[in-house]
């Protein structure tokens, strides 16, 4: 890909996601608002990864207008320690932003679950919890311990002089594998627990289509271990880099904007059910599994009906009655 091409397409794609993810973010708030819905652990760490997102996206800008994106033999000299420094700035701030996004499914799933489900699944997604939170600590502390001993470009020539340089890179590939191995996991955990649930087929076809979408996190992260390699071994690595930079936008964005999908998907789902319901019972529409903590209702006849939002205590507290 060419230079300007691969700049283009760096500020295209990251601002895109983050748009659209800050959008679905913004209309879930509204029907919290609206008592629609109700806060739950999965929509904080979207939260977070959303506004880290919108910090990364700010970074972006600054770092394409040095010249990420370009062959290094088209970059003054004096930007090339610059973007060097952003780049491990936004290494840190991108392994955070898909570390809080994936944290956001496993509190998703565990809304779904139910207190009648074996104890081993919620085992698996606190473990899985776990492991996001250890390897992202310390992944954040490796790029910035290394990105301090980074002070002039002949530190930057000199790999020997860093001292850490080469155990942030490797660590940086197992984090690639494991962000693609709890992805696998997290697309294939909900999709079992779907086919569990006493619901209707073709809901059950619709939410696997929509979660197998999930395949495009995994993607990404194996896109952005190559990336990463050939950055590393690499000389051209501010062209590298921007890829690295784009794998990472599509990972964790991709991530953010399903999270908001599923819980939203019900309730649009009651509206355009509500819209037809001269030919249908609305009984056939009852209920919609939130994955939030909560289940959004029709009640009454079906000429009036009404929202009512019903908690269930075993799924995590109510944000939006403190």
């Amino acid at each position: 890909m060419p230079a300007n091409s691969l700049t283009r397409a760096t500020l295209g794609t990251t601002w895109a996601l983050c748009i659209v993810g800050c959008i679905l973010v913004l209309v879930r708030l509204y029907f919290v608002a609206r008592r629609v819905c109700s806060l739950s652990w999965d929509f904080f760490w979207i939260v977070i990864s959303a506004a880290l997102s919108l910090a990364f996206q700010a970074l972006v800008e600054v770092i394409t207008q040095k010249g990420a994106g370009k062959h290094l033999d088209e970059i003054e000299i004096a930007n090339i320690l610059p973007i060097t420094h952003l780049f491990f700035k936004m290494f840190s701030l991108g392994a955070a932003i898909a570390c809080t996004a994936k944290l956001a499914v496993v509190a998703l799933l565990w809304g779904m679950e139910t207190p009648s489900r074996h104890k081993a699944w919620r085992a698996l997604l606190a473990g899985i919890a776990v492991c996001l939170i250890v390897i992202g600590i310390v992944q954040v502390a490796l790029v910035e311990t290394t990105r301090a001993q980074i002070v002039t470009l002949a530190d930057l020539l000199n790999h020997k002089s860093i001292h850490l340089l080469s155990d942030s890179y490797n660590f940086a590939y197992f984090f690639g594998a494991m962000s693609g191995l709890v992805d696998v996991l997290l697309t294939v955990y909900p999709v079992v627990l779907v086919w569990t649930l006493p619901r209707a087929r073709s809901t059950r076809i619709a939410t696997t289509i929509l979660i197998a979408l999930g395949i495009v996190p995994i993607v990404a992260a194996i896109v952005r271990t190559v990336a990463l390699h050939e950055m590393t071994t690499g000389t051209d690595v501010t062209y590298n880099g921007a890829k690295v930079l784009l794998a990472f936008s599509a990972e964790y964005g991709s991530t953010v904007i399903l999270v908001s999908i599923v819980p939203l998907g019900p309730i649009f789902l009651e509206s355009w059910h509500a819209r037809g319901t001269s030919k249908r019972n609305a009984t056939d529409f009852t209920s919609y599994p939130q994955g939030m903590g909560t289940e959004v209702e029709l009640v009454g006849t079906d000429s009036e009906k009404k929202h009512t939002v019903k908690e269930s205590p075993a799924d995590g507290p109510d944000f939006a009655k403190a």
